[in-house]
This record gives structure tokens, sequence and C-alpha cells, in this order.
């Protein structure tokens, strides 16, 4: 009798833990982006937004498609799923003909080394990383003192991926670490819950889908989203806290006219080394694009016109034209009236920005070749 129920308890846990996955709809953990309000919580769920991309690769036999990385600006972070940068790009290539599914896998306060840990997952998942489109800002290169760190999220899938690469920024991370998630545990206790989350939770689908199904069967009961994601479209003409927030010394320290040193000890310019490194050019259509966030210019007037500002963006310019790939400096491209906040796109801005990056993509592929632009003009 135990032996037949030991049986039964482990067919049950098989069908449980290899049909779950099939029946969570994939547009409940993955809807154009997966929502930073799980994200945040959970840095794991970017693992099932990972599965239920892959498995819609799969299932739909698609080889043309493009990965957008990077932080709040391609994740769209003031707008809707459907406003979004990924969302309106795909529509752009849709109208040109060329119906190109885009995966967006951007979140708010990711760095250089986040970015960099994401595409050595997506190398582990088997994805395409033969597409690739990913924002930068002015601030990841000037100096980190020792803030923000240059890994803010993934800080243990990059040790887990990249022993030797996480070794070497190991002392500035345990310096400037901020994520609550990424904080060493003090007690044994601490220690176990840690190791049982990172490693036991996401094997297990019950416990690895444990945020969504919570989620929609809130949903189902409440008609409430639990975990609705905060969007403010509005321009940034209609926000008078702007001017004054942007005074603060964080937001300043982003726009420091000090210069760039451009070599590997900046760290920003280590982690894209990787980067480039990792996402190596091997086929003729194969294309890395990287995007200077466009800055809005009336609100950061002050910062953005200090002449040691202008020579860093030349810096970064003439360092981009040494290296196998597209970059644009688009921090001048968008005009003010399509930010919701210094940096940030209303949806309207997140269409035109989708239209110019859909304009590299097709130069590129005409092309063939890397380039490097700092004009891409919009309506």
């Amino acid at each position: 009798m135990r032996v037949r129920a030991l049986v039964y308890a482990l067919l049950s846990f098989a069908v449980i833990q290899f049909g779950l996955p099939a029946l969570v709809p994939p547009g409940l953990i993955y809807d154009h982006r997966l929502s930073y309000e799980y994200f945040r919580d959970n840095h794991a769920d970017l693992d099932l937004a990972l599965r239920a991309i892959k498995s819609h690769i799969r299932r739909e036999g698609l080889e043309d498609y493009v990965i957008l990385l990077g932080d709040s600006v391609t994740y769209s972070a003031r707008t809707s799923p459907d406003q979004s940068i990924g969302a309106y790009l795909e529509a752009v290539a849709a109208e040109h003909g060329r119906p190109t599914h885009v995966f967006t896998l951007a979140e708010p306060s990711m760095q250089i080394g986040d970015t960099y840990a994401v595409i050595l997952k997506l190398r582990a998942y088997g994805i395409s990383t033969r597409h690739v489109i990913s924002n930068l800002l002015y601030g990841g290169f000037v100096a980190r003192t020792p803030f923000p760190p240059a890994v803010f999220w993934l800080e243990n899938d990059l040790r887990h991926l990249d022993r030797e690469v996480y070794d070497r920024v190991r002392s500035h991370l345990e310096a400037a670490r901020l994520d609550p998630l990424a904080k060493p545990p003090k007690t044994l206790e601490a220690r176990f819950d840690r190791y049982v989350s990172q490693n036991v939770y996401p094997v297990i689908a019950p416990l690895a889908y444990r945020d969504f199904i919570r989620s929609a069967a809130i949903r189902l009961v409440t008609g409430q989203d639990p975990k609705a994601e905060k969007i403010d479209p509005r321009p940034w003409t209609e926000k008078t806290h702007l001017k004054a927030t942007l005074q603060l010394q964080e937001y300043q320290m982003a726009f420091s006219d000090r210069p760039f040193i451009l070599d590997e000890t900046n760290l920003q310019v280590y982690f894209l080394e990787r980067i480039i490194a990792a996402s190596a050019i091997t086929t003729p259509g194969d294309e890395i694009v990287f995007f200077m966030s466009p800055v809005n210019q009336t609100l950061m007037a002050v910062n953005v016109a200090k002449p040691g500002y202008r020579e860093n963006l030349r810096r970064v310019d003439a360092w981009f034209g040494t290296k196998p790939v597209t970059y644009l400096n688009l921090e001048s491209a968008i005009p003010d009236r399509y930010f919701a906040d210094h940096l940030h796109l209303t949806p309207e801005g997140n269409q035109v920005l989708a239209e110019i990056l859909w304009r590299a993509l097709e130069t590129r592929d005409h092309t063939g070749g890397a380039q490097t632009s700092d004009a891409a003009g919009g309506p």
C-alpha cells in the first residue's frame, strides 16, 4: 500500500512538474516584457520569461527575431506594455512587410553587468543573440564611486554563469551592493532560505510559478491585478516636480562632465567588451546595436551644454567607431515633446524611437557592416 501511495505521489508530482508550465498562459508571464513588479521581488521570474520566449520561438519556428536589452528606457517604464518600444518595433516591422518578433528583456535599474548576465542566460537557454539591441546611459560611463554597482539585479546569475568576470568585479560589487536580494545573509537560517529560494524554487514548477499563479487567482476572485504596473505616460511639461527632483545629487552625478576614461578600468567599458565578445558576429546579418539613450534637451539644458559633457559623448562615439557593432548616438535625436521626464518617453516617443531603431536595422541589413551614427532624425 505504501509503495502504491509513493508511486501515485511521484506520478502526481511528475504531472504537475511537467504539466503546469504548459497550463500557465504565456501572456500571464510575458506580455511584450516581463513586468517589473514581478522581477523586482523575484529575479528568478526572468527565467520563466526566458522559458516562455523559448517555447514561443520553438512553437512558431522563429528565426528572425530581435532581443531588446537595457534598462528602464528600453523597458519603456512610463508606458504600458502595448505602448512599449518593443511593441512599436514589431508594428513598424510589420508595416514594412517584414514581420519580426521582438522580445524585451530590459528591466528598470539594470546596469551594464546585468545586460551581460542576460546575454549569458540567453545563450544558456539556446535563444539566439544574433539580433540584439541595447540602450546605454551616459551615466553608465561616469566613474562609479562606488555607486551605482555595475551589476544591480543579477549578481547571483553572473557568479554562476561567468565566475572569472564575477571575481574581477567582486570587490566593486561588495562595496556598492544595493539590491537587498543580493546582500549576503547573516545567519545560518537566512543562508539556507537564500539557497532554497535561488536553487530549489526555480526548478520545482509550483514554486517557480507561484507569483503568477497567486496573481491570477487574486484577479479571478477580485477582478484586480495585485501587481499592476504603475505608469505615468504624461509629458514632462505636466510634471511640475521634475526640475527640483533632477537637482538631487544622484541625478546630477549621472550627467557629470568629468572626462571619461574609456579603458577597462571603467566597468562600463569592461562589460561592453565582454558583451561584444559573447555576442561575436560570425554570420552575415548578425548585428548588435547599441544606442545612447535620448535625453530631454530642455529639461537637462544646463548639463548637456557643458563642454565636458559634449566631449565625453564624442569620446564614446570614437570608442564605438573601433568596434564591430552598430552604435547610434541618439542623445539629442528625440524632440522634447516626446519625453515623459528627463530620459523616459511618452507612448508617442516610444513609437518614434522604434522607427529610428527599425531604420538602423534596415540600414545594417543593406550594408552588411557595422556603423556609427550621431544623427537619427525623428519627426
